[in-house]
């Protein structure tokens, strides 16, 4: 059967596979007459091209006996088109040396291998030979150029040519938005596809969304975000990419929620996520504690197949971890077949940021026992895990490996930590001194964990120094001005507090409003303090009144310092009741089954009285309470947050050495926190804690072989009647219970790192029908504290300080947390 040379050329436009494309060589082989045609060859050496066998693909054309600009232009396209951009830049050059002249489907090849290699020279000799052709008005030639322009580095350039060009399409318009994006020029972007709208006829469509994309990770305004998003839906909503371009803006501006209903939308519009949604909706889920969603998009990507993928496996980790929920980011951990140093790092990160600092310091250290070499973003985590967990020897170990052994010059990130490391330990002095003698100028996050530190520890002096800094590098940021309005207020200085509240209206500041997420039935409900939009917002706060009801049966009371406005005690008080984080804990109780966990996200730090009322309610309930705020997990179980607090501390009182003491049981309905008051030659301290480590605590302290006291039963939630004799411990009553000069000493975790210092505390006396008893209440300051043992003591108040508590009466004293 003789075959035509029509029908040759109709399979081989069909883009054959390549078995079959070998047979229709053989045949072309055999046949003889037709091989050697241009037309032909031409055709073969597509056809090969599209298979990616480009090696043929070059045979066919060596062994053509006329090789003019076609041919070249074929040669120089299949390379570009399989990834050979160099070897096509080579083929360009010996099309010059046969004196082949490129014509305007030369230059637009040449012009893509350039751009792609990021070769200027080439690019730019390709631009005065186009010129001095008159190839320049081209349309493919333009656009070619401006993309070259843009991947290399030279915007002006690209600019000038986008603006000389006689006449554009889309992709045009598309070339110039690339090229802002990709010299990561986001906002400047978006310009171009406002004016492209406005000022032509064409409109954006996916690939404008596609040239988009390598500046998404950039932070845009609000405005610009809404404009994206039409021309999203009116325009580009076809595609794919268009989706994941669209979600990934979300995300980097901090619009979780928007990026999760984006998300949900896609199987309406029959989109299917790849591999690049997921990677892109993972940290939204996280950062709005959507474990459902989360473990739901998981699945989704086990039924695709979509494993072993690295950035998916390190997204899971991360997101995990985010939602508090530890066992699941180290299960994806452990079944990694292979695992990077952002692994290891998000590992680390996950373990700093629910304060377990050891075992993100066992895991750091494995990764270097691994073979791997942790590079500078890897020492960020742990440094910030050992801050977190009042860890300061080890924090300044590792900040030392990182720069004398690896030699990583310290960034911003590290510095930060270190200066909030020594901050949370109570070192403010030496925090300061170590700002004042690094290299590089220190920026607003520096003295922003300065001024926390401050806060914290109440040290105003150094607070204002931090603030004075902060209010020139970084004016727009309301929490700066409420930090040091928090220390103002600490120390009863309203007309201060004034002053900084009228500072923040004159230049147009404002707070940013506390929002509190929390997800049910895979959906995000977000609150906001105050809020009554919700609809179910009657029920909530019916629950809210019966709920703080049962809280102050257990002690409660509002942490006034939590408002920071000069206002009356009972307006303070009702303010803090309806804080965000409230509404949405009360939120889910009324809505899931009893012990159901709850997980809930805040995008600022959450105030003290919600910590304690977090605390009340986990207990009360019986719920585990994850609550991330901008700084750190807290973890609430049984009354106990994992942040620490409930770390035991020792308050020291200092008395005559003639005055006797005794056994006394210092109890928080709420904590079950119990004291035992012992005699160590001068001072007489109080060891509390968590019940049933009290006597490990004082062999730990050294003061075993010093105890004269009775310890009754340890873990008992029963209070004992003052005095007891500690020298008989059976119940004998002494005449009194003598309070001299109360002095406050505190220690957490370690007892080394001073985290409390600077605390409060409230003590309370309290009769025995739990009713309070003459004197009331007292609030004690943590002004210092100690590294050595036993602890000595510092002085808070003054020996009146008891005075109105009668020292004959029976009763208890309550202590309850006052941050």
């Amino acid at each position: 059967m003789l075959i035509t040379e029509d029908f040759y050329i109709k399979i081989l436009d069909k883009c054959p596979d390549i078995k079959q494309l070998k047979k229709i060589h053989c045949r072309l082989i055999i046949d003889g007459n037709l091989v050697s045609a241009s037309h032909i060859a031409l055709k073969l050496m597509k056809a090969y091209s599209e298979c990616r066998h480009i090696a043929v693909t070059r045979q066919l054309f060596d062994k053509s006996p006329q090789k003019d600009v076609v041919f070249f232009n074929v040669m120089i396209r299949s390379y570009v088109s399989n990834g050979f951009y160099e070897t096509a830049l080579r083929m360009y050059r010996n099309m010059l040396k046969f004196s082949i002249t490129p014509d305007h489907f030369t230059v637009p090849q040449v012009l893509k291998a350039c751009s792609m290699s990021e070769n200027l020279i080439v690019g730019l000799q390709t631009h005065v030979a186009a010129l001095k052709k008159g190839l320049h008005s081209n349309l493919y030639v333009g656009n070619g150029l401006i993309t070259m322009y843009g991947k290399c580095n030279r915007l002006p350039e690209g600019r000038k040519v986008f603006d000389e060009m006689p006449s554009r399409d889309v992709v045009s318009w598309n070339s110039i938005v690339a090229a802002y994006a990709q010299n990561r020029m986001f906002d400047d972007a978006l310009e171009v596809c406002k004016t492209m709208m406005q000022s032509s006829s064409l409109k954006p469509n996916a690939g404008t969304m596609a040239s988009l994309s390598p500046a998404v990770t950039t932070s845009t305004s609000s405005t610009n975000v809404k404009f994206m998003n039409e021309m999203f839906m009116n325009h580009a909503r076809e595609s794919l990419i268009s989706w994941n371009v669209m979600i990934a803006v979300y995300v980097n501006n901090s619009m979780p929620t928007d990026a999760v209903n984006l998300y949900q939308q896609m199987e309406n519009y029959g989109v299917s996520p790849d591999s690049i949604t997921i990677a892109s909706i993972l940290p939204a889920c996280g950062d709005l504690s959507a474990l459902l969603l989360g473990r739901n998009i998981h699945s989704y990507i086990k039924t695709k197949n979509l494993l072993p993928n690295l950035t998916l496996e390190n997204a899971l980790i991360d997101m995990y971890a985010k939602c508090g929920s530890l066992n699941e980011a180290r299960k994806v951990f452990d079944e990694m077949p292979t695992r990077d140093v952002v692994t290891w790092t998000s590992m680390v990160s996950a373990y700093g940021m629910t304060g377990d600092g050891q075992t993100a310091i066992t895991v750091f250290s494995n990764m270097q026992n691994s073979g791997l070499t942790p590079d500078s973003i890897s020492f960020v985590p742990v440094l910030s895990a050992c801050s977190h967990a009042g860890l300061l020897n080890q924090g300044k170990h590792f900040f030392r490996l990182m720069t004398e052994q690896y030699n990583i010059l310290p960034r911003i990130e590290h510095l930060a930590c270190m200066v909030d490391l020594l901050g949370r330990s109570g070192r403010i002095n030496e925090a300061y001194e170590f700002i004042k003698n690094m290299k590089s100028k220190p920026n607003d996050r520096i003295w922003g964990a300065l001024l926390s530190a401050c806060k914290v520890h109440s040290n105003m002096e150094i607070g204002i120094i931090a603030a004075d800094h902060l209010f020139q590098l970084a004016p727009e940021q309301a929490g700066y001005y409420v930090l040091l309005s928090n220390i103002y207020a600490k120390a009863g200085r309203f007309k201060d507090v004034t002053v900084i509240r009228s500072l923040m209206k004159s230049k147009g500041v404002k707070k940013q409003p506390g929002v509190s997420n929390v997800e049910l039935n895979n959906q995000v409900h977000s609150f906001l303090a105050g809020d009554q939009s919700h609809p179910q917002s009657k029920q909530i706060y019916e629950e809210l009144e019966v709920i703080v009801g049962k809280m102050r049966e257990f002690g409660y009371v509002p942490e006034m310092d939590s408002v920071l406005h000069d206002i009356e005690e009972e307006d303070k008080g009702n303010h803090l009741v309806v804080h965000s984080e409230k509404l949405a804990i009360v939120f889910v109780i009324i809505n899931t089954d009893d012990f159901t966990p709850i997980r809930i996200t805040k995008n600022l730090r959450v105030c003290e009285d919600c910590h304690i009322a977090a605390k009340l309610i986990s207990k009360i309930f019986e719920r585990e309470i994850i609550l991330r705020d901008t700084n750190r997990f807290h973890h609430f179980k049984n009354g106990i947050c994992s942040c620490g607090d409930y770390c035991c501390f020792m308050i020291t009182l200092e008395a005559k050495p003639s005055q006797i003491l005794s056994v006394y049981i210092l109890q928080n309905k709420g904590l079950r926190l119990t004291a035992i008051v012992f005699e160590r030659e001068k001072n007489i301290c109080i060891v509390m804690g968590i019940s049933r480590v009290i006597v490990s605590l004082f062999i730990l302290l050294g003061f075993n072989n010093n105890i004269k006291c009775c310890l009754g039963e340890i873990g008992t939630a029963s209070s004992y009647d003052p005095p007891y004799t500690p020298t008989r411990c059976n119940g004998n009553q002494p005449d009194q219970f003598p309070l001299g000069n109360l002095f406050v000493s505190v220690s957490e975790g370690l007892w080394d790192n001073g985290a409390a210092c600077g605390r409060r505390y409230r003590l309370k006396c309290l009769s025995g029908n739990n009713k309070p008893c003459r004197g009331g209440t007292i609030d004690v300051k943590v002004v210092d504290f100690c590294s050595k043992r036993p602890c000595p003591s510092t002085i808070v108040l003054s020996n009146d300080a008891f005075s109105s508590i009668s020292k004959s009466q029976k009763g208890k004293i309550n202590v309850e947390y006052v941050e």
